[in-house]
């Protein structure tokens, strides 16, 4: 994990627990050799770091696109990674970021509204993953909105959330001692 953060390391390293992966922080990795067979997650404090980070490593080597996967808050972050590498062209780009994220309406994972917020990302031409935060927010907001109009309570739509963010949620417990409450009846509401 390439963060630049101590704070944002223990933040997706408590996540990446609950999934069932170790993270390492990359700075530990002494052997350049070595580094360049782990698998790279790159995220800083802004796009732009976290575009410099993913450039800097695949220029100079440090480790093979194919295992870099970096998240990016902005889609003009996203294209500009896949510029720089020789991905996805601006025409792709644009289809995928357009009114639906060129999802036709299906959501990112193309399995409607029901199906899990997950787009914002993939694979480009060049190997390297980047996932985009807006987009996944977007999807989210997108499937919330979906069921709020077909009649689903908050609460149903809460437990929904809580249901399929579980692991997250668990990994910010662990972070942070707060209790993730399963009943939805404890949940208190403001």
């Amino acid at each position: 994990v390439d963060t630049g953060s101590a704070e944002y390391f223990v933040s997706l390293a408590a996540v990446l627990k609950e999934a069932g992966f170790r993270a390492v922080d990359a700075a530990q990795v002494p052997d350049r050799e070595a580094s360049r067979k782990y698998p790279r997650l790159v995220y800083h404090a802004s796009t732009a770091r976290s575009v410099a980070a993913a450039l800097a490593m695949i220029k100079t080597k440090a480790v093979d696109p194919d295992l870099v996967c970096v998240i990016v808050d902005t889609a003009a972050g996203r294209r500009e990674l896949r510029e720089a590498v020789g991905g996805a062209d601006d025409e792709a780009d644009e289809q995928q970021e357009g009114d639906d994220g060129g999802r036709q309406g299906r959501g990112a994972s193309g399995r409607g509204a029901a199906g899990p917020p997950g787009g914002g990302g993939g694979k480009d031409d060049s190997g390297l993953e980047v996932i985009c935060a807006a987009a996944l927010w977007d999807d989210l907001l997108r499937a919330v909105r979906t069921w709020a109009r077909e009649g689903h309570t908050a609460d149903d739509i809460q437990a929904e959330l809580d249901r399929r963010f579980h692991r997250v949620l668990a990994g910010q417990q662990r972070l942070t001692g707060a209790h993730v409450d399963d009943d939805d009846d404890a949940r208190e509401r403001s």
